[in-house]
Protein backbone atom coordinates (compact mmCIF):
# COMPACT_ATOMS: atom_id res chain seq x y z
CA UNK A 1 0.00 0.00 0.00
CA UNK A 2 2.60 2.38 0.55
CA UNK A 3 4.39 1.74 -2.67
CA UNK A 4 1.32 2.36 -4.44
CA UNK A 5 0.89 5.71 -2.45
CA UNK A 6 4.24 6.95 -3.01
CA UNK A 7 3.63 6.12 -6.96
CA UNK A 8 0.72 8.20 -7.22
CA UNK A 9 2.36 11.60 -5.06
CA UNK A 10 4.16 14.23 -6.21
CA UNK A 11 7.37 14.89 -4.51
CA UNK A 12 7.66 18.78 -3.99
CA UNK A 13 11.24 20.38 -3.55
CA UNK A 14 11.14 23.11 -0.37
CA UNK A 15 14.07 26.10 0.06
CA UNK A 16 13.73 24.58 4.15
CA UNK A 17 12.79 21.28 6.34
CA UNK A 18 9.09 20.91 6.15
CA UNK A 19 8.10 20.98 10.07
CA UNK A 20 4.33 20.40 9.92
CA UNK A 21 2.74 17.18 11.06
CA UNK A 22 2.54 14.55 7.84
CA UNK A 23 0.33 11.54 7.59
CA UNK A 24 -3.07 10.50 6.33
CA UNK A 25 -4.72 12.21 9.33
CA UNK A 26 -3.07 15.77 8.27
CA UNK A 27 -5.14 17.38 5.28
CA UNK A 28 -3.13 20.20 3.32
CA UNK A 29 -4.15 22.77 0.79
CA UNK A 30 -1.91 24.11 -1.49
CA UNK A 31 -2.36 27.43 -3.35
CA UNK A 32 -0.64 28.44 -6.54
CA UNK A 33 0.50 31.80 -7.82
CA UNK A 34 -2.22 31.40 -10.17
CA UNK A 35 -4.94 31.18 -7.65
CA UNK A 36 -5.64 27.31 -8.42
CA UNK A 37 -5.35 24.98 -5.63
CA UNK A 38 -4.70 21.32 -4.89
CA UNK A 39 -5.99 19.31 -1.80
CA UNK A 40 -3.77 16.91 0.07
CA UNK A 41 -1.19 14.94 2.34
CA UNK A 42 1.84 14.67 3.38
CA UNK A 43 3.21 11.00 3.10
CA UNK A 44 6.43 11.71 3.71
CA UNK A 45 9.37 14.00 4.20
CA UNK A 46 13.09 14.21 4.00
CA UNK A 47 16.11 15.18 2.68
CA UNK A 48 17.71 14.30 -1.24
CA UNK A 49 20.37 15.26 -3.50
CA UNK A 50 18.32 18.46 -4.42
CA UNK A 51 17.51 19.03 -1.09
CA UNK A 52 14.23 19.07 1.46
CA UNK A 53 11.57 17.28 0.08
CA UNK A 54 8.09 15.56 0.84
CA UNK A 55 5.60 13.80 -0.73
CA UNK A 56 1.85 15.15 -1.21
CA UNK A 57 -0.47 12.84 -1.75
CA UNK A 58 -3.74 14.65 -3.89
CA UNK A 59 -7.21 13.51 -2.31
CA UNK A 60 -8.26 12.75 -5.32
CA UNK A 61 -5.43 10.93 -7.05
CA UNK A 62 -6.53 7.14 -7.16
CA UNK A 63 -10.07 8.55 -9.02
CA UNK A 64 -7.30 10.03 -11.23
CA UNK A 65 -6.20 6.74 -11.57
CA UNK A 66 -9.37 5.00 -11.84
CA UNK A 67 -10.40 6.92 -14.40
CA UNK A 68 -7.34 7.13 -16.53
CA UNK A 69 -7.44 10.72 -15.95
CA UNK A 70 -3.85 12.75 -15.63
CA UNK A 71 -3.10 13.82 -12.18
CA UNK A 72 -3.13 17.95 -11.53
CA UNK A 73 0.01 19.34 -12.57
CA UNK A 74 1.74 21.06 -9.84
CA UNK A 75 3.52 24.22 -11.19
CA UNK A 76 7.07 25.38 -10.12
CA UNK A 77 7.22 28.40 -7.75
CA UNK A 78 5.98 29.81 -4.66
CA UNK A 79 2.88 27.81 -2.78
CA UNK A 80 1.14 29.07 0.03
CA UNK A 81 0.52 25.51 2.50
CA UNK A 82 -2.19 25.79 5.03
CA UNK A 83 -3.74 23.14 7.45
CA UNK A 84 -7.48 22.62 6.82
CA UNK A 85 -8.05 19.02 8.67
CA UNK A 86 -6.06 17.33 11.69
CA UNK A 87 -7.07 15.26 14.45
CA UNK A 88 -6.76 18.09 16.93
CA UNK A 89 -9.18 20.18 15.30
CA UNK A 90 -12.39 18.28 16.51
CA UNK A 91 -12.37 16.98 19.83
CA UNK A 92 -12.67 13.27 19.97
CA UNK A 93 -11.51 12.55 16.50
CA UNK A 94 -8.68 10.94 17.48
CA UNK A 95 -10.29 7.56 18.76
CA UNK A 96 -12.07 7.99 14.71
CA UNK A 97 -8.30 7.98 13.10
CA UNK A 98 -7.09 5.84 15.65
CA UNK A 99 -9.72 2.85 14.68
CA UNK A 100 -8.78 3.32 11.32
CA UNK A 101 -4.99 3.16 11.70
CA UNK A 102 -3.98 7.03 11.20
CA UNK A 103 -6.65 7.95 8.59
CA UNK A 104 -9.34 9.65 8.35
CA UNK A 105 -12.33 6.57 7.12
CA UNK A 106 -14.41 6.96 4.23
CA UNK A 107 -18.05 7.28 4.66
CA UNK A 108 -18.92 5.92 1.49
CA UNK A 109 -22.08 3.74 1.70
CA UNK A 110 -22.78 4.93 5.18
CA UNK A 111 -26.44 5.77 7.00
CA UNK A 112 -27.01 9.28 8.68
CA UNK A 113 -29.36 9.36 11.72
CA UNK A 114 -30.30 12.62 12.57
CA UNK A 115 -30.70 12.83 16.76
CA UNK A 116 -31.17 16.71 17.05
CA UNK A 117 -31.63 19.33 15.07
CA UNK A 118 -32.09 23.36 15.80
CA UNK A 119 -31.02 26.60 14.25
CA UNK A 120 -28.17 26.59 16.45
CA UNK A 121 -27.04 23.07 17.16
CA UNK A 122 -27.71 19.34 15.79
CA UNK A 123 -26.05 15.95 16.60
CA UNK A 124 -25.89 13.55 13.62
CA UNK A 125 -25.30 9.85 13.98
CA UNK A 126 -23.40 7.79 10.74
CA UNK A 127 -22.95 3.97 10.56
CA UNK A 128 -22.73 1.45 8.16
CA UNK A 129 -21.47 1.28 4.87
CA UNK A 130 -17.24 1.47 4.84
CA UNK A 131 -17.23 2.17 8.74
CA UNK A 132 -17.79 -1.07 9.45
CA UNK A 133 -18.77 -1.72 13.41
CA UNK A 134 -17.82 1.97 14.34
CA UNK A 135 -20.73 4.39 14.77
CA UNK A 136 -19.50 7.87 14.35
CA UNK A 137 -21.76 10.63 16.50
CA UNK A 138 -20.91 14.15 15.31
CA UNK A 139 -22.10 17.37 17.57
CA UNK A 140 -22.32 20.39 14.87
CA UNK A 141 -22.53 23.46 17.51
CA UNK A 142 -23.39 27.06 16.82
CA UNK A 143 -24.21 26.85 13.31
CA UNK A 144 -23.37 29.71 11.15
CA UNK A 145 -25.17 28.48 7.99
CA UNK A 146 -26.52 25.87 5.86
CA UNK A 147 -26.98 24.55 1.96
CA UNK A 148 -27.86 21.82 0.21
CA UNK A 149 -28.51 20.75 -2.97
CA UNK A 150 -31.95 19.56 -2.08
CA UNK A 151 -32.99 22.56 0.21
CA UNK A 152 -33.21 20.16 3.14
CA UNK A 153 -31.03 18.33 5.59
CA UNK A 154 -32.94 14.91 5.48
CA UNK A 155 -32.64 14.74 1.07
CA UNK A 156 -29.63 12.73 2.74
CA UNK A 157 -30.63 9.40 3.84
CA UNK A 158 -27.20 7.75 2.53
CA UNK A 159 -23.94 9.28 1.53
CA UNK A 160 -21.20 8.88 -0.27
CA UNK A 161 -18.61 10.47 1.28
CA UNK A 162 -18.51 12.97 4.40
CA UNK A 163 -15.51 15.17 4.89
CA UNK A 164 -14.73 17.96 7.27
CA UNK A 165 -12.19 21.25 6.78
CA UNK A 166 -11.50 24.08 8.59
CA UNK A 167 -12.32 27.12 7.04
CA UNK A 168 -10.85 30.74 7.17
CA UNK A 169 -12.53 31.36 10.73
CA UNK A 170 -15.16 28.49 11.02
CA UNK A 171 -15.37 24.34 10.45
CA UNK A 172 -17.79 22.95 7.74
CA UNK A 173 -18.97 19.70 7.10
CA UNK A 174 -19.43 18.81 3.69
CA UNK A 175 -21.88 15.93 2.86
CA UNK A 176 -21.70 13.95 -0.80
CA UNK A 177 -23.97 11.58 -2.76
CA UNK A 178 -23.11 11.68 -5.61
CA UNK A 179 -23.92 8.13 -8.08
CA UNK A 180 -24.52 6.97 -11.85
CA UNK A 181 -27.69 4.46 -12.94
CA UNK A 182 -27.74 2.89 -16.08
CA UNK A 183 -31.30 2.03 -17.25
CA UNK A 184 -33.21 0.73 -20.51
CA UNK A 185 -34.69 3.41 -22.94
CA UNK A 186 -37.80 4.82 -22.58
CA UNK A 187 -40.37 2.42 -23.79
CA UNK A 188 -37.61 -0.64 -24.93
CA UNK A 189 -39.61 -3.82 -24.00
CA UNK A 190 -36.88 -6.74 -23.95
CA UNK A 191 -39.89 -9.34 -22.76
CA UNK A 192 -39.80 -10.52 -26.72
CA UNK A 193 -36.24 -11.36 -26.00
CA UNK A 194 -36.56 -13.52 -23.03
CA UNK A 195 -36.79 -16.94 -24.64
CA UNK A 196 -33.81 -15.70 -27.32
CA UNK A 197 -31.11 -17.21 -26.09
CA UNK A 198 -29.04 -14.77 -28.48
CA UNK A 199 -30.10 -12.13 -27.30
CA UNK A 200 -27.74 -10.06 -24.57
CA UNK A 201 -28.95 -7.46 -23.29
CA UNK A 202 -25.77 -5.88 -22.16
CA UNK A 203 -25.44 -4.98 -25.94
CA UNK A 204 -28.39 -2.81 -25.57
CA UNK A 205 -26.76 1.27 -25.10
CA UNK A 206 -27.98 2.15 -21.45
CA UNK A 207 -29.01 5.66 -20.45
CA UNK A 208 -26.63 7.30 -18.23
CA UNK A 209 -28.07 9.20 -15.61
CA UNK A 210 -26.00 10.99 -12.47
CA UNK A 211 -27.39 11.96 -9.62
CA UNK A 212 -25.76 14.84 -7.01
CA UNK A 213 -26.87 16.05 -3.73
CA UNK A 214 -24.20 17.80 -2.07
CA UNK A 215 -24.38 19.82 1.47
CA UNK A 216 -22.56 22.25 3.42
CA UNK A 217 -22.85 22.74 7.50
CA UNK A 218 -20.81 25.85 8.32
CA UNK A 219 -20.40 26.19 12.35
CA UNK A 220 -17.97 27.38 14.97
CA UNK A 221 -17.08 24.04 16.50
CA UNK A 222 -17.25 20.02 15.85
CA UNK A 223 -16.87 17.32 18.15
CA UNK A 224 -17.63 13.65 17.90
CA UNK A 225 -18.01 10.51 19.69
CA UNK A 226 -17.13 7.38 18.19
CA UNK A 227 -18.61 3.93 19.57
CA UNK A 228 -19.07 0.03 18.42
CA UNK A 229 -22.25 -1.47 16.82
CA UNK A 230 -21.61 -4.40 18.72
CA UNK A 231 -24.14 -6.48 16.74
CA UNK A 232 -22.47 -5.36 13.70
CA UNK A 233 -19.14 -6.59 15.00
CA UNK A 234 -20.70 -9.89 15.78
CA UNK A 235 -21.44 -9.96 12.25
CA UNK A 236 -18.35 -9.06 10.90
CA UNK A 237 -16.60 -11.66 13.20
CA UNK A 238 -18.62 -14.20 12.48
CA UNK A 239 -18.40 -13.71 8.30
CA UNK A 240 -14.49 -13.42 9.10
CA UNK A 241 -14.76 -16.81 11.18
CA UNK A 242 -16.65 -18.16 8.00
CA UNK A 243 -13.69 -17.37 5.26
CA UNK A 244 -10.89 -18.44 7.47
CA UNK A 245 -13.16 -22.19 7.60
CA UNK A 246 -13.18 -21.81 3.58
CA UNK A 247 -9.52 -21.09 3.65
CA UNK A 248 -8.35 -24.02 6.11
CA UNK A 249 -10.10 -26.53 3.29
CA UNK A 250 -8.10 -24.53 0.77
CA UNK A 251 -4.92 -23.52 2.24
CA UNK A 252 -3.77 -21.79 -1.31
CA UNK A 253 -6.50 -19.28 -0.28
CA UNK A 254 -5.17 -18.73 3.45
CA UNK A 255 -1.63 -17.93 2.19
CA UNK A 256 -3.01 -15.68 -0.27
CA UNK A 257 -4.89 -13.83 2.11
CA UNK A 258 -2.00 -13.75 4.69
CA UNK A 259 0.47 -12.65 1.77
CA UNK A 260 -2.03 -9.68 1.23
CA UNK A 261 -1.95 -8.40 4.85
CA UNK A 262 1.83 -8.45 4.93
CA UNK A 263 2.10 -6.46 1.98
CA UNK A 264 -0.77 -4.42 2.74
CA UNK A 265 0.75 -3.43 6.13
CA UNK A 266 4.32 -3.02 4.91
Amino acid sequence: MQRNISAVSDRIWLDEEFLGNYGMAYKYKLKFANQLCQEGFVVEKGKDEYGNYLLFLNSNAFMYLHNKEERPHIPCGPAEMSLILAPEMIEGSDELVKGFKGSWPGFHEAKIRIIEKSRESMILEFHGGFLGDKVVRLFVENIISQSYDQNCLESFAELTNLEFRKAETHMEVMLFNDYTTYRLPEGFDDSVFKNDPEFDTNTIERVIEEYQNHGVISCEKLKMMVTIDEEQKREDEESFKKFLEECQKNPFSLDTWNNSINKAER
